[in-house]
């Protein structure tokens, strides 16, 4: 169950009427089977989070947080939330 925003900074708690979901697959080891075919995890941003960050998924990290509009150089600099 979600309980709040998932940027570690925040702590705003959950509110379905305002900010955004992110729903993820979750990942098995290399020699495990899933345990079901939809699993999944669901996380959500704060409406102030969610304006200015978004979470995605990088492989072998796990779900990262970052800006949502990278700078003029393309710079992305995630922080872990969630490990793979």
């Amino acid at each position: 169950m979600i309980d709040e925003c998932a940027n570690p900074d925040c702590s705003i708690p959950f509110d379905y009427q305002q900010g955004r979901f992110f729903r993820f697959r979750r990942e098995c080891g290399v020699n495990e089977a899933p345990a079901n075919a939809h699993s999944v995890y669901h996380l959500w941003l704060c409406a102030r989070c969610a304006g200015a960050y978004t979470l995605r998924y990088q492989r072998h990290y796990g779900v990262v947080i970052g800006p949502r509009l990278v700078d003029g150089h393309g710079n992305f600099l995630p922080r872990i939330i969630r490990a793979a």
